[in-house]
């Protein structure tokens, strides 16, 4: 195994980690809180 090679693989995994964790949090506080000001506006933009 590369030592290299394996860094450049736990950066990638690093931040597709980091990007579904940020992407699962939006989604909880999305389902927790449909009512949310924040929610109503992205809905509306969705819709025109």
């Amino acid at each position: 195994m590369d030592l290299e090679r394996f860094k450049e693989k736990n950066k990638i995994l690093k931040a597709i980690t980091l990007i579904i964790l940020i992407l699962g949090v939006i989604l909880l506080n999305h389902f927790i809180s449909p009512v949310d000001i924040s929610g109503k506006n992205n809905s509306e933009i969705g819709l025109k």
